[in-house]
């Protein structure tokens, strides 16, 4: 893809979403919980640089809804808002970085802190949020990974699937991210650190680097959704999702779906 292909993308890219971050900044001030504005608008993303998502199943109906997925990059974002309304689990820096950060909390994101004091109220918050209808994702890996492998989950991020009473059970919904293709070709090992963004990698790098690669292929597989009254703890639940997880991660970049 040439510079001047890419310069057009960023420009229109730009301009939309200063033009609907006014819509979304009234909706939300309005308490208008304006899910659908985030998911069409990455909807336009994903069609704006070229990234085709393929879907294996699809998400449960069941409320309240807490999806976990693995975490690769930042194109996970994109996926995953594309395909569900849906807000975000996020730690509390990215609330504080430059524009991107802006677009979290628009997007109705909940912030988190790592102690447990703060996971306490924190809780409390996500499970408001579950309540009055809000589907809410996390990321229990804790941080994004290379793409080839899910990192071992934190389970302490399961406590709110224990929020279940006699009027309500949280549902959990696994699902696996993959990105699997570039150009119309398959995506090797050499083609993984395109999509993976993790560690100090640079954000505007990864980006230019990845709309300059071409068309790419995602894939984002729904699996079979689970309660925590099917385990005897959350470490369970946490270990089984991840199992799933891992799996799908395994069969989408061996080309085995």
């Amino acid at each position: 893809m040439s510079f001047i292909r890419v310069f057009l993308i960023l420009s229109i890219f730009f301009l939309v979403t200063l033009v609907l971050i006014i819509f979304q900044f009234v909706a939300v001030a309005l308490n208008l919980k304006p899910a659908f504005i985030p998911h069409h608008y990455h909807k336009f993303v994903i069609r704006l640089i070229s990234l085709r998502v393929i879907k294996y199943g699809k998400c449960t109906s069941r409320k309240p809804l807490l999806i976990v997925s693995n975490h690769i990059s930042w194109l996970d974002i994109l996926v995953i808002s594309s395909s569900l309304k849906v807000s975000f689990v996020a730690k509390k820096e990215v609330k504080d970085w430059p524009f991107f950060g802006i677009l979290a909390q628009l997007q109705r994101t909940v912030f988190i802190e790592r102690s447990m004091k703060d996971l306490i109220a924190q809780k409390k918050t996500m499970a408001k949020r579950l309540l009055v209808g809000d589907n809410l994702l996390l990321f229990p890996e804790g941080t994004s990974s290379d793409g080839k492998k899910v990192l071992p989950f934190k389970s302490s991020l399961f406590s709110l699937a224990e929020l279940n009473q006699k009027e309500y059970k949280i549902t959990i919904q696994p699902i696996t991210i993959a990105y699997t293709g570039i150009n119309g070709l398959p995506a090797g090992l050499n083609e993984r650190p395109l999509f993976a963004w993790f560690g100090e990698m640079s954000l505007i790098s990864h980006i230019l680097t990845l709309l300059l690669a071409g068309p790419a292929e995602s894939v984002i597989i729904f699996h079979d959704p689970q309660t925590i009254g099917d385990f005897n703890s959350r470490k369970d639940l946490s270990e089984h999702c991840e199992e799933l997880i891992s799996n799908g991660l395994s069969r989408a970049i061996s080309g085995r779906l």
